[in-house]
Formats: C-alpha cells, sequence, structure tokens
C-alpha cells in the first residue's frame, strides 16, 4: 500500500524531473473517490478501486497540462516547480475541504464488505487483508514489466535517462510525459482507496 503511495512521486521525479508536493492531495483524491463511490454507488471492491484510479489519474493529468506543462516551456528552475507543485497541492487540498464539509465526510470508512476468514488467538484476517495485499502486489509487479519490457516503458526509462538524447532519437515526449501523469495520479489513488478501506477518511489523509 504504502509502496503504491510512493511508486507515482518516484516516476514523476525520475521521468518528469518534477519533485511532486502535490502528490499527497492525489492520495486523498483517490480515497474521497473511493468512499463516495462505496457510500452512493457499489461497494464492490474492484469498482471502488477502479474509480479512485481514474478520477486521480485525470487529476494528475489535468494539473500537468494546466499547470507543470505551460511552465515546461519557459525552462523553470527547481525552485519553480516546487513552488508550483506546492501551490496546486495547496489548491487541490482546500478544493477537497471545501467539499467534504459540505457533504459531511469527516472521518470516514469506505464501505466494502468485510467477514472473517482467518481467526485464532494471535492472528485475525479480514477479507480486506486479501484484497489490499494481492492488489498491491500485483500492481508493482505490473509497473515493473511496463517499464522493462514494453516500448512505452524503454521510453520512460530513455527519458529518465537523458531527454534531450531521448529527443533527438524521436521519442514522443509529450506523450511519455501524459502516461507517466496518468500512471503516477492512478496509483497515488489507488494507495488512497486502499488506505481508506483499512482506515478512515478525512482531508489529510
Amino acid at each position: 500500500m504504502y509502496a503504491l503511495m510512493a511508486l507515482g512521486l518516484t516516476l514523476t521525479l525520475a521521468v518528469i524531473k518534477l519533485p511532486n508536493f502535490a502528490h499527497a492531495e492525489l492520495i486523498t483524491i483517490g480515497a474521497y473517490s473511493a468512499l463516495v463511490v462505496s457510500m452512493f454507488g457499489t461497494a464492490n471492491p474492484l469498482v471502488v478501486i477502479c474509480v479512485a484510479f481514474v478520477v486521480a489519474a485525470v487529476t494528475a493529468w489535468g494539473c500537468h497540462r494546466s499547470v507543470f506543462r505551460p511552465l515546461s516551456r519557459v525552462n523553470p528552475s527547481t525552485y519553480t516547480l516546487i513552488l508550483a507543485s506546492f501551490a496546486v497541492g495547496l489548491i487541490l487540498r482546500y478544493i477537497v475541504f471545501l467539499l467534504v464539509d459540505r457533504f459531511d465526510l469527516f472521518d470516514k470508512r469506505i464501505q466494502v464488505p468485510t467477514a472473517i476468514w482467518f481467526q485464532n488467538d494471535w492472528l485475525t484476517l479480514t477479507n480486506i487483508f486479501f484484497w489490499v495485499v494481492p492488489i498491491s502486489i500485483a500492481l508493482v509487479i505490473g509497473l515493473s514489466l511496463l517499464l522493462n519490457y514494453t516500448d512505452m516503458g524503454r521510453e520512460m526509462r530513455a527519458l529518465a535517462d537523458n531527454e534531450d538524447l531521448a529527443r533527438v532519437i524521436g521519442i514522443p515526449i509529450e506523450r511519455v510525459h501524459d502516461i507517466t501523469w496518468l500512471l503516477a495520479g492512478g496509483l497515488a489513488g489507488v494507495g488512497g482507496a486502499l488506505w481508506g478501506i483499512y482506515t478512515f477518511v478525512d482531508p489529510l489523509v
């Protein structure tokens, strides 16, 4: 679960060279997306997690398109990008606060069915454990396979190594950036959803 949260941050830092301080807000958005779906839609864990992935991914991509991509055209310093990501994070955080306060969604738990699958004097395992752990492992393995055995993964690694050379040999930089942001946001959203299944969701999750 924590690995999923960290992987997205690592992707943006390695591929896009951006220390994204708004990444925590993407985790929160994923958690609240999952919460809303579970409360007003379906409690199916797979659907809840998929919605969290999509909403957080689209939010991350929107931030890239509206803030970071225009900034990249003027060759900003690292400090400028850090300040921009702080600003984006604050905007997202207080939008979440406003919505949560309006609809009274403080300290809620994602509504997925819970059942005890194993129990003894020392250990209790619920079905949540058997959702969270395999999904986390599968996504980490899937990302590793993507990066090492697909054309897109090779393009992302080339961009991480040397952006100028990647541009010269014809790698579509903007497309790689878009996919990187979608993946980073989606993984953050899934991490937030899994966290909200285990514990309570609030705007500072």
